[in-house]
């Protein structure tokens, strides 16, 4: 019986050739965006993975200042997969003043040796030289190299150098890499007047032989790092820092928390982050959301169509089941052949679909590569990476999605009675409330619209799941547009904030001479430029000033003496020529002075890391205009003074340190050129004149930072123009050039990538969209050519016909609707609740694909009701009285 059945299913299949190929392509179009989705995952994970491994390296956890005897106890663990180490051979003060080095106050070399293993596995990235061969070679970072430089005391590759190598000690304890330098005066950290000391074990002659990056496992908080081999009979209490590989990442935390308590450990967060591993569960929050929802989104197209055509295909069937019923065919066999058709069409559209997907991805890829080296600068470039697990959870995903699709039908094929299913009987039941309730409706519609509505009313009482289904699918096909849509944008969202961009193009830092400000904004193809004095004064405030989200929800942080709390500030300082033209610009009038308080225009809007969510949020920080605000500006000239009398030293800054009391007078958006652009602290404008009534002749002491931000027709050319400008310039100033419109390029690059995949997206789910409601509503119309013909044959014109067609077309679009819009903002907004799990963001409407799909939806009815009736209109009307099916 089983080839009888499997026989019957294809001839029905080839019989309904329009039905089959939609059916089929929608199959291929959901597996092709299953696969598109898994592969795109498995190809960005792999390019990350690939980056994060070159750059950082490839293990989980570093264990810092262990005993030999603990890293033999790691590596004979069966967790363990892979463990390198080095061992640290100790500290030697590098004779550099604290001001020359990558941070204040670290004035050591940290000496370690490593070995081939430790070389194999750790990228060591050597930029002049080579690796030492010996443990009498030393290489040296490229930080170090330039704070020699800068110190006057330069080595050449090829040079000795000699240290007196010895271990870190406080209190007698030893420290480590990851304990900072401690001092006796906190207030005045002093090199020579340090509260720890240096124990010196032994001095040691080097030969530099290279220098090399900082890598990124090798930071500490003491002083520069440095390679050498290591000893072959090291000192009995010698430490080494372990970075150690486990078989599952995920066990990571737990195994440093069982194993290694007594040490400190950090992770490779970043190889932990790329494999699905993280602490950072607001951003995993995120991550699975959004993967979460474009999954069932993709699930949801292909079930409804999928599913729509065995409805339709068990209904055409319905009076051939009931004939296989009444010889004996069983339930089972019935639904069995429902099975058969899902997995004959899964046959053809799946396999074809997986190979469509990687093309489509692989496609897209390629054009979009470039754009991935915003995520990773590394040589490693992004392409296709098919994993067999990414192809395999497509395939099945796709395969359950068609199962599911079929799963209905064929329970509704087992369950029709035979004498039923033969009199075809079952869908045309009506109740008695239902039917008075058509009564009503087809006496209004008939009055209104005339006879031809009054009969499609009793078309939809009498074949209540067909009208059923043709509206489900037209309101699957409003929620997956919209949806889509919203998904897409809340993405883009996701990945590039336009408020945290901003307008200018090119900068030069470290402009004070007017007559070079002068020449910088002569330089062709500049159109427009602003010199801006900068500085990042302490911001004090009452917590009562302050913005109930801001004050409640984001600092928790500590009073000081007086009651204020200490805010990070960003103070720009205008001309006041160009000071009146922003405001001009913005639409705001100069404000004036009030009772001896310079007027500030307050960027209110501050972006702030919330410890007790995990994530960055947007609040607003004074709640309202007029608040007074205390800026602690500082003298730099004075300040540096005194470092220099300290001969090197560090200096406290707090005494050199001007109050100066303004008031917010307007809270802006955004400043000039959008310049609080990506800044945390609380963004502020005012004139120089108002600010030097103030602060008088201290005004450019406290100013150090002078800037040139200009708008240029091709920011490229003007960047190369300045840094030939600046080559020229006899200054003892530090001048850079900052093409930021090139940095941004790399962002827009990111978000035309996100556009092209965005879109893609939205195109595949409305065809699928489209397909279902083509299917459903061309196979209903076609169904129906017996009624069609019946009334013809009874006198209805075709004018009269059209009418009825399109009464319906409009009833479908109108239900469905009215449905389908309030469920795709329910969807909108659990979009919106998944990515502010995440970050900061707002709820959006989706306007434009609302009227999109408005649109859309009496567009493809419409256009579907055409095609069904040129189909009609060529059957003769005897056959189709005649004719039971399709």
């Amino acid at each position: 019986m089983k080839n009888v059945f499997t026989r019957l299913t294809a001839k029905t299949l080839k019989a309904n050739r329009t039905r089959t190929m939609v059916t089929i392509i929608g199959i291929l179009l959901a597996t092709a965006m299953l696969t598109a989705v898994t592969t795109f995952i498995s190809s960005l994970q792999h390019y990350m993975l690939e980056n994060v491994i070159a750059e950082n390296g490839d293990w989980h956890g570093e264990a810092m200042q262990i005993p030999e005897k603990k890293v033999e106890e790691l590596a004979g663990m069966e967790e363990v997969t892979m463990q390198v180490t080095w061992q640290e051979l100790g500290y030697a003060l590098d004779g550099v003043k604290p001001s020359y080095h990558n941070s204040s106050g670290l004035p050591y070399y940290y000496v370690v040796g490593i070995d081939a293993d430790f070389e194999k596995q750790m990228p060591i990235r050597v930029t002049e030289g080579q690796l030492p061969e010996n443990d009498r070679e030393l290489i040296l970072s490229d930080q170090a190299r330039w704070a020699l430089e800068q110190n006057g005391t330069p080595v050449a590759v090829g040079d000795t150098l000699s240290l007196d190598l010895g271990e870190r000690l406080l209190n007698g304890e030893r420290l480590g890499a990851e304990n900072p330098v401690v001092y006796r005066d906190e207030e005045n950290p002093d090199v020579d007047a340090r509260k720890e000391e240096l124990q010196i074990r032994e001095p040691r002659e080097y030969i530099v032989v290279g220098y090399m990056e900082e890598p990124y496992y090798g930071w500490n908080n003491a002083g520069f790092l440095c390679f050498t081999r290591k000893d072959t009979s090291p000192v009995s209490d010698c430490l080494y820092t372990s970075f150690f590989k486990l078989k599952k990442g995920g066990d990571i935390y737990e195994f440093t928390d069982a194993y290694l308590n007594d040490y400190s450990v950090t992770y490779n967060s970043e190889l932990l982050r790329t494999q699905g591993i993280s602490a950072n569960r607001a951003f995993m929050r995120l991550l699975y959301g959004m993967s979460v929802i474009l999954i069932l989104l993709i699930m949801t197209g292909g079930v409804s169509l999928v599913y729509n055509s065995f409805a339709i295909s068990v209904s055409d069937r319905t009076k051939q089941f009931g004939l296989l019923a009444s010889i004996g065919a069983t339930p089972r066999q019935l639904r069995s052949m429902v099975y058969r058709e899902a997995l004959i069409l899964s046959s053809i559209g799946i396999p074809f679909g997986i190979l469509s997907g990687i093309a489509g991805i692989g496609v897209a890829l390629s054009l979009t590569s470039g754009s991935f080296r915003y995520i990773y600068e590394g040589e490693i470039p992004m392409r296709v990476y098919a994993s067999w697990p990414a192809l395999l959870t497509a395939a099945l995903t796709a395969l359950v999605t068609v199962l599911i699709s079929a799963w209905i039908p064929a329970r509704r094929a087992a369950k029709i009675p035979p004498m039923e299913a033969i009199r075809l009987s079952r869908d045309i039941r009506i109740s008695g409330r239902e039917q008075k309730r058509t009564r009503k409706t087809g006496r209004l519609s008939q009055k209104l619209f005339g006879l031809p509505a009054g009969l499609a009313n009793r078309y939809f009482s009498r074949a209540k799941k067909q009208y059923r289904a043709t509206v489900l699918s037209l309101f699957i096909s409003i929620v997956l547009f919209v949806s889509a849509s919203s998904y897409s944008t809340y993405l883009k969202k996701s990945l590039f904030d336009a408020k945290a961009v901003p307008e200018y193009d090119v900068s030069v830092y470290g402009v004070h001479d007017p007559k070079l400000r002068q020449e910088i904004a002569s330089v062709d193809g500049v159109e427009q430029a602003l010199y801006v004095q900068e500085c990042y004064p302490d911001i004090l405030l009452k917590p009562e000033q302050m913005d109930e989200s801001a004050r409640k929800e984001l600092w928790e942080m500590e009073k000081d003496e007086n009651g204020y709390l200490h805010l990070d500030g960003k103070l720009l300082v205008l001309s006041d020529e160009d000071y009146e033209k922003w405001l001009l610009s913005a639409g705001l009038a100069v404000p004036e002075e009030k009772d001896g308080q310079i007027p500030l225009m307050i960027g209110n809007e501050v972006r702030a890391y919330h410890s007790a969510t995990g994530r960055y949020q947007t609040v607003k920080t004074l709640k309202s205009a007029g608040e007074p605000i205390t800026i602690m500006l500082t003298d730099y000239t004075a300040w540096q003074e005194a470092q220099e009398e300290a001969d090197g030293g560090q200096v406290d800054q707090e005494p050199y340190q001007i109050s100066v009391t303004g008031y917010a007078a307007k809270l802006i958006e955004s400043g000039p050129m959008n310049l609080f652009a990506g800044d945390m602290g609380l963004g502020m404008v005012v004139s120089k004149s108002q600010l030097a009534s103030l602060l008088g002749e201290k005004l450019e002491s406290c100013l150090p930072r002078g800037c040139v931000y200009l708008k240029a027709t091709n920011h490229q050319k003007v960047a190369e123009e300045l840094n030939k400008l600046i080559e020229t310039v006899d200054t003892e100033e530090y001048l850079y050039v900052n093409d930021a419109a090139q940095e941004l390029r790399g962002m827009k690059s990111m978000l035309m990538t996100v556009d092209i995949f965005a879109y893609g997206f939205i195109a595949l789910i409305s065809l699928i969209a489209a397909a279902n409601v083509f299917n459903t509503i061309s196979t209903g119309f076609l169904l129906r050519r017996r009624e069609f013909a019946v009334l013809s044959s009874v006198g209805m014109t075709p004018k009269e016909m059209n009418r009825m067609l399109s009464y319906e077309c409009v009833l479908y679009g109108l239900k469905a609707l009215l449905y389908g819009l309030p469920v795709s903002l329910l969807v909108t907004w659990v979009i919106y609740r998944v990515v502010g799990s995440g970050m900061d963001t707002e709820f959006y409407v989706p306007a434009a694909s609302i009227v999109v799909v408005i649109a859309s939806v009496f567009l493809v009815v419409f256009s579907t009701m055409l095609y069904a009736k040129s189909k009609l209109r060529k059957a003769n009307i005897i056959d189709s009285i005649r004719q039971e099916s399709l």
